[in-house]
């Protein structure tokens, strides 16, 4: 299964390499070659390391381990769609209290964007300062987890149970109330 990011039907340039670990694991020892046909395939023939995936698109795999050969297939491809996020591009504006005058404050990205990003129930929102960071998040990396002051973007991964991905740019509008001390002279008789 592979996600569709653009749910378009077609995933251009696909290193099939990225196939390894769900065909043969992440402990295979040997090499995996990728073939169009079986007759290619068996005759270690027009390998392919990148292909033009459409749905429904079949591929052959040569696997070889020392003096062992083994071919598999047809094997194929089927897309998991990509969640569908709304890309507005109005700001997200924010007034909120700094309630310890450091420049930051604790914020709850994920329930504060996701009206606003997506109407699909069952998907976590991680927010990132790049899409670098964004696309290449581990499942274990949270994200950030603070807001601060001033007009910047951030790009949320907004991610469903399946794995597959979308990537929004959100740009910030942070207004930070401050709390004012004043210094009053009482005098009690």
């Amino acid at each position: 299964v592979i996600c569709d990011f653009a749910n378009d039907g077609i995933e251009n340039n696909f290193l099939l390499s990225n196939l390894n670990s769900q065909l043969v694991g992440t402990d295979y020892q040997g090499t995996v070659s990728y073939f169009t046909s079986k007759n290619d395939a068996e005759n270690n023939h027009s390998a392919i390391t990148n292909y033009d995936l459409n749905n429904g698109t079949q591929f052959y795999i040569r696997l070889v381990q020392g003096e062992c050969v083994n071919v598999l297939g047809p094997i194929e491809v089927r897309f998991n769609s990509s969640p569908v996020v709304n890309v507005n591009n109005d700001s997200l504006n924010v007034t909120i209290c700094d309630n310890n005058d450091d420049g930051v404050e604790n914020f709850n990205w994920a329930e504060n964007l996701k009206n606003r990003l997506t109407t699909e129930s069952g998907m976590s929102i991680r927010v990132f300062n790049t899409y670098q960071e964004a696309f290449t998040a581990l499942s274990n990396q949270l994200g950030l987890t603070q807001i601060r002051e001033g007009n910047y973007k951030v790009y949320a991964r907004v991610q469903s149970a399946s794995g597959c991905f979308s990537i929004a740019e959100v740009s910030m509008n942070v207004t930070f109330n401050s709390i004012e001390a004043k210094n009053v002279d009482k005098y009690i008789c």
